[in-house]
């Protein structure tokens, strides 16, 4: 979306004589962007309401024309292998400034990731999508006015990232009544006693789609158990988990088709 402008004659003399471009996505996954091209781009482009820019190596002070975009509501944002781009001086001043109107956020492959500083900052943030974070902040306790309005969560985490932890997922998981799709990659932290502790406060009445991928302190009490309750759910993935064999994924199933759910269970095995 960057480069382009360059090809179509644009530059920094000419832009304020420009007429504005009606476009809403800019998307870039060129590693090599020029900062003058991402100014060019979303000063002609100010309607755009999703902006994605995938591990380009770029500073954090590129991020921070995103700012001046009224109409942002879904911002991804992939790290490059470099990470020249962090949380707290990139991501965390765009959030003060525009996450009051976010509906999505994708954040890959940063150092460190806040979760309190993004739900204070993204009251109305409803897809929340964190992959491959190597430190989570630590927050003391869970905080009942964050992350309200959740309907699609996930985090692709690592076994060996232990600041994932327990509290920083009754964080995102308890508070969200209407979550609607979960995915859960590598992380210990995810337990039985952790989602018994969860659905008491929150009985995801709406969920339809969980994945759970390689959580190996889960067991098939935690699937039966969500079974029993009341949900929409159509689709559960197990997928690599240490502690769910296969007796008990074909216990599993023969529950689904002897109580006539409406449900399509997929069951793949721990593969070390």
């Amino acid at each position: 979306a960057f480069g382009v402008m360059k090809d179509w004659g644009l530059t920094m003399d000419n832009i304020d004589t420009c007429e504005k471009y009606q476009l809403r996505i800019l998307n870039s996954v060129n590693e090599i962007v020029n900062p003058i091209d991402v100014h060019i781009a979303i000063t002609l482009c100010p309607y755009v309401t999703t902006f994605t820019l995938s591990n380009a190596f770029v500073d954090n002070e590129v991020l921070y024309k995103v700012m001046v975009l009224d109409h942002l509501t879904h911002l991804r944002i992939t790290n490059n292998e470099a990470l020249t781009l962090n949380f707290q001086e990139g991501i965390l001043p765009i959030l003060t400034v525009k996450g009051h109107q976010l509906l999505s956020l994708l954040l890959a492959n940063f150092p460190s990731v806040d979760i309190a500083a993004i739900g204070e900052c993204c009251p109305r943030l409803q897809n929340l999508a964190l992959s491959n974070i190597s430190i989570y902040d630590e927050i003391m306790y869970p905080r009942e006015h964050l992350f309200n309005n959740l309907t699609g969560l996930e985090i692709w985490a690592d076994l060996q990232v232990d600041t994932m932890n327990a509290i920083i997922l009754k964080q995102l998981f308890c508070y969200c009544l209407g979550i609607q799709k979960i995915l859960v990659r590598n992380t210990d932290a995810l337990s039985d006693k952790l989602l018994y502790d969860v659905w008491r406060e929150n009985p995801m009445k709406n969920l339809f789609r969980i994945t759970i991928d390689n959580c190996p302190n889960l067991t098939a009490s935690s699937i039966h158990q969500l079974l029993d309750m009341c949900n929409d759910l159509t689709l559960v993935r197990i997928w690599s988990c240490f502690f769910i064999s296969k007796d008990d994924y074909l216990k599993l199933n023969k529950r689904v088709k002897t109580e006539n759910c409406d449900l399509y269970l997929e069951w793949f095995g721990w593969t070390g």
